[in-house]
């Protein structure tokens, strides 16, 4: 049997059945299942990358979704607890963890290892914009834009596309 069980999904649902398996549950989490943002937006009417336009536009289809999500994010809740140690990647994370699973004694902030050797190359002049150097091709400088994140809806890449377009 397994002493220490570990998960890096943040579907806490397994937990339960770790624990009583008589494992040390760890739980590394990058993204809530659930999180207080996507309540608030159901709730707002807006629609969004959760909230189709049928839904928000209906009042009591706008309110089940609603009781849904904070059914299911109390659920979330009460399995989250049986971690013995919950590590976020983020204080967005930690924020919504902290307030999900209700164990801030037991959360903490451990960002993912990036190899920033390849940034370093770039100078940063506080006082003005990061510019990259101009390729042998082009005679003037362009901005440079460094997004980092998983490609999910409600990170919207494609404004950030649109804006610097």
């Amino acid at each position: 049997p397994a002493d220490i069980f570990i998960d890096t999904t943040g579907f806490a649902f397994t937990y339960p059945i770790a624990w009583i398996c008589g494992c040390k549950v760890i739980s590394y989490t990058h993204y809530p299942t659930v999180s207080t943002d996507m309540i608030t937006v159901v709730k707002s009417g807006k629609e969004a990358f959760n909230n189709s336009k049928l839904l928000a536009n209906i009042t009591l289809f706008r309110r089940l979704k609603v009781w849904y999500y904070k059914v299911f994010a109390w659920i979330y809740g009460v399995v989250g607890q049986f971690s013995h140690l919950v590590l976020v990647n983020s204080s967005w994370t930690l924020n919504h963890i902290v307030a999900l699973w209700n164990v801030p004694d037991r959360t903490h902030i451990l960002y993912p290892p990036a190899d920033t050797k390849y940034l370093q190359k770039f100078a940063v002049d506080r006082r003005a914009p990061p510019r990259c150097q101009p390729s042998s091709s082009s005679s003037s400088s362009t901005n440079l834009v460094i997004s980092l994140g998983q490609f999910r809806p409600e990170k919207n890449q494609e404004l950030q596309l649109r804006a610097f377009a």
